[in-house]
């Protein structure tokens, strides 16, 4: 099925019981910042895989997946929970969360001994890949009230565990550049249960810009600015699409597309970002969304996922660390929309025109880097010795991450280098779409 648009969201549905008999999986704070366990809060870096690999050969899987700075795997095509076992077992020395998928969806019931009740006391299995896309049309409730009551099926059997589901709204509520909220208008929270929601930029139809380029941040702004709009109090994800023609998308996103809407998510307050997805023929590499549709090999999409998600995973403990708007700039927010972190501006890039602006309140001396500041996604030096302001360019629909340093050490970012392709694994020899699991993958 060919969609204008799609917004995926992940969502999950916790109970937080002092009393509870079961270790303690996942908290949120007030913050909307997620904790594993009672560790310190994260930032969360999930990859779907549809890997059979992963299925059949977690050990072998992991030597993919660890090449990625991620802490958090989906297992979106594996069922049972020795599978589910086999596969947190491979990732425990890895540090890494898996989100089991149900099996059987909604079909499963909190009795089934063949799912979540032998999947409570691993303690890594910290969430549960409930179904994709309920209520896809947007026009019924009918999904919608199944999914809540697998919410509550799992949440009975593993209740500090996060219940995930992702949704889809095919007609991006709207037309560029007035999108509605869509599927998160209609819903208002009173027929949604979960309580962490994401979103994401599909780009799997052609631009919807009057220029012909992909409005990367403007989507991300509208989505991820509508779901806090109608669940201010819960987290946010946003997933990114890492996914092409082999998939049924148009192109591959670039790494300056990605980190684009990994900082516009940023700017828009999200607890999270989740890939999807590797296992869908990305083996074959595909033309970039360039404008140009610049062919890439596989091992040009990898190795700037690989840094990509270094980047991100770098600067994780800013994004976590308190807002902080210490500085000023010329243009209005609903142009370049912002925000801050001590010595750290985040600046998107809402239209399609590119756009100079102004920031100022800097101490004098200071150096300012854009991540990712070039199109090829390496970083740019903006200005050193900048005095108190600076001023920078940004392109249509892209947004730079700006570290602002006095003449200290900056904080360390990895630096873009030649990866090599990795040996690709094993993909299930055509898709599963089950119905039952899955109501509508992104095959089309």
């Amino acid at each position: 099925m060919v969609k204008l648009s799609r917004v995926v969201v992940v969502a999950a549905l916790f109970l937080l019981l002092a009393t509870s008999v079961f270790a303690q999986k996942v908290t949120v704070d007030t913050q909307r910042h997620i904790h594993y366990g009672t560790g310190p809060a994260v930032f969360p870096i999930v990859l779907y895989d549809f890997n059979s690999n992963l299925c059949n050969n977690p050990a072998d899987e992991m030597k993919l997946v660890t090449q990625l700075s991620i802490d958090t795997v989906i297992d979106v095509v594996c069922d049972g929970s020795s599978v589910a076992t086999n596969i947190a077992t491979a990732m425990q020395p890895y540090g890494l969360n898996l989100w089991s998928t149900v099996a059987g969806g909604i079909s499963y019931t909190g009795t089934d001994p063949a799912s979540v009740s032998e999947l409570v006391n691993v303690a890594n299995v910290t969430g549960y890949f409930l179904t994709d896309e309920p209520d896809v049309s947007g026009n019924t409730p009918t999904d919608m009230t199944a999914t809540n009551a697998l919410n509550t099926q799992v949440k009975a059997v593993d209740p500090t565990a996060l219940q995930v589901t992702s949704f889809n709204d095919g007609t991006f509520g709207g037309t560029f550049p007035n999108y509605g909220g869509g599927i998160f208008d209609q819903y208002q929270g009173s027929a949604i249960t979960m309580d962490v929601l994401g979103n994401n930029f599909w780009n799997n139809s052609p631009p919807r810009s009057t220029n012909g380029l992909y409005d990367v941040t403007l989507e991300t702004n509208v989505w991820d600015g509508v779901a806090n709009e109608v669940f201010p109090n819960v987290p946010l994800f946003t997933d990114i699409g890492f996914y092409g023609p082999a998939a049924g998308a148009s192109c591959y996103l670039t790494q300056q597309q990605f980190l684009s809407e990994a900082w516009t998510a940023i700017i828009n307050n999200t607890s999270g970002i989740a890939i999807w997805a590797i296992g869908q023929g990305e083996v074959n590499g595909g033309p970039l969304c360039d404008g140009n549709l610049t062919s890439a090999t596989y091992s040009q999409l990898w190795g700037g996922l690989i840094e990509d998600t270094a980047l991100v995973k770098a600067i994780a403990p800013t994004i976590l660390s308190p807002v902080s708007i210490w500085y000023t700039h010329v243009e209005p927010e609903a142009t370049i929309q912002t925000t801050g972190r001590t010595g750290w501006i985040f600046a998107s890039n809402l239209t399609q025109v590119p756009v100079q602006d102004t920031f100022s309140g800097l101490t004098p001396g200071s150096t300012v880097t854009a991540y990712a500041g070039n199109s090829d996604g390496s970083n740019r030096t903006v200005c050193t010795n900048c005095g108190t302001n600076f001023s920078d360019t940004l392109p249509g629909f892209v947004a730079y991450a700006y570290q602002v340093t006095n003449g200290e050490t900056a904080t360390p970012t990895p630096a873009p280098t030649s990866t090599p392709a990795p040996t690709a694994s094993p993909t299930p020899s055509s898709p599963r779409c089950e119905w039952s699991r899955l109501r509508s993958c992104r095959w089309w």
